[in-house]
């Protein structure tokens, strides 16, 4: 058996009104990225956003074979009203739209290699939102994770990972409890070297034209 982990390290900056903090850890990969605007904390067409990284782990080798993604998707849902039960917040409304464009960025990031709130052109999760027509008002968010792994795991094995890397870290674990959100939406993929991508995006106010 082996297993390859990133030791801890920690940097914080700020600039023009983003913060970014990078930490690592046995957790797997994981980052958040949120943004408010025209809520009462942020007026007019101000915005904040907030990005916390974690990477990878690698964990023990033997034969693996791939999960039902749509299944493991829907158990993360599950927690996370789990989650948000627990401190006394309304459970999140599944929407399949979200879940569409959550689903496409995990399997752009597996198919080009790649693990960022930013595709390959530079384009953040606000674009995916625009880009298929979905109208969020009032705030909208992003937590993303990956696992890599050479060993067989289940659904309920990636769900709980993914969960508790999110909720052990501020910036994720604020997105999953923010009284601002009633939507998410979750799509998970898997790549040729057996990494599995989560996204989660979130949105306070679904507009429907």
């Amino acid at each position: 058996m082996k297993a390859i982990v990133w030791l801890s390290v920690g940097i914080v900056a700020a600039m023009l009104g983003t913060a970014f903090a990078y930490n690592t850890t046995s957790q797997g990969s994981f980052s958040a990225l949120m943004s408010f605007a025209g809520d009462a904390k942020s007026a007019g067409s101000a915005q904040t956003e907030q990005v916390a990284k974690i990477t990878t782990q690698t964990l023990a080798p033997s034969s693996s074979s791939k999960i039902d993604l749509a299944k493991t998707a829907k158990l993360i849902h599950q927690k996370i009203n789990e989650q948000r039960a627990k401190f006394g917040r309304g459970a999140l409304a599944w929407d399949p739209a979200l879940a569409n464009i959550a689903l496409g960025h995990s399997k752009d990031m597996a198919n080009r290699h790649y693990f960022s709130h930013d595709d390959l052109e530079g384009h953040r999760y606000t674009f995916r939102y625009s880009s298929a027509g979905y109208i969020c008002k009032q705030g909208s968010g992003e937590n993303i994770y990956r696992l890599g792994t050479t060993r067989t795991i289940t659904e309920e094995y990636l769900a709980s990972r993914a969960v508790n890397a999110w909720m052990d870290s501020s910036g994720h674990r604020q997105n999953i409890l923010s009284k601002s959100f009633h939507n998410e939406g979750i799509g998970v993929a898997f790549d040729s070297v057996r990494n599995y991508y989560v996204t989660q995006d979130f949105c306070a106010v679904h507009v429907v034209k």
